[in-house]
């Protein structure tokens, strides 16, 4: 699972990635998603390549 802020409360759009667990007193709106997640798709696609390289890939859903 890839640990992610939401935008808000609706989690429809990711707005940052975590490589580890954070306190959700300090970011609000965390949650997970799978690589193969069509929000996780779009936030990696809207990162430049260099980025994109240090990240989770993803993946086609099953």
């Amino acid at each position: 699972m890839i640990i992610v802020q939401f935008s808000d409360l609706s989690k429809e759009t990711i707005i940052t990635f975590f490589a580890g667990q954070q306190e959700s007193a300090v970011y609000p709106n965390l949650g997970e998603v799978d690589a193969s997640d069509c929000r996780w798709i779009a936030f990696f696609n809207e990162l430049p390549e260099g980025t994109q390289a240090l990240l989770p890939a993803p993946t086609p859903s099953s």
